[in-house]
């Protein structure tokens, strides 16, 4: 799961099958990381987000759904952008001898150079943890005169997450000769 407001992947779990238990594990990921509380969760159309076990989550920590409409590929733009980029940077380098070297490739991937040294043009040529560091104490203030700033709405302030493009590709279709049932837990290394 991705904060389209900083690009910090902020929720993941990786295992040989998409499974509703599969999404819920990243997104329980990127609860535990943020305080979400009223913030929209976007997601394709994949039947583990239609699942009554998600929907239920996210009603139990006062998110609210969106889903893509049908035959609309930039819906997920944001994310799938990023999961080309973990498909070259990892997943493309070698052959993973076993799931838990590719568990590990992955995390180190998104924790240590995604997060803190890859810049991003969106974010003024700031990583993700930089962006966020730096606009903590103007977010701060914000939540303390506007209690709904976690909603979307056209401003920088806005907090948005795209769910899952990797959760929709790992487990499938060619991807599957790296598999193996490993969960990664996500949060901050």
């Amino acid at each position: 799961m991705k904060d389209v407001w900083s690009n910090r992947i902020v929720g993941y779990s990786i295992d040989d099958r998409m499974t509703a238990e599969l999404a819920c594990s990243a997104l329980r990921n990127a609860i535990g990381l943020r305080s979400p509380a009223g913030t929209i969760v976007h997601s394709d159309r994949g039947s583990q987000f239609r699942s009554r076990k998600y929907v239920n989550l996210l009603s139990r920590n006062g998110l609210h759904g969106s889903m893509g409409r049908i035959a609309a590929c930039a819906d997920n733009s944001a994310m799938e952008s990023w999961f080309a980029l973990l498909q070259r940077n990892v997943l493309d380098r070698k052959r993973w001898d076993t799931t838990g070297e590719l568990r590990l490739a992955m995390v180190q991937w998104i924790e240590r150079t995604y997060h803190r040294r890859r810049r991003q043009r969106g974010l003024s040529r700031l990583t993700p943890v930089e962006y966020e560091t730096l606009n903590k104490a103007s977010l701060a203030a914000s939540n303390h005169h506007n209690p709904r700033v976690n909603q979307i709405r056209d401003s920088p302030n806005r907090r948005r997450w795209i769910t899952p493009g990797l959760l929709e590709t790992v487990g499938s279709g060619e991807d599957q000769r790296h598999g193996g049932a490993t969960k990664v837990p996500g949060g901050a290394a």
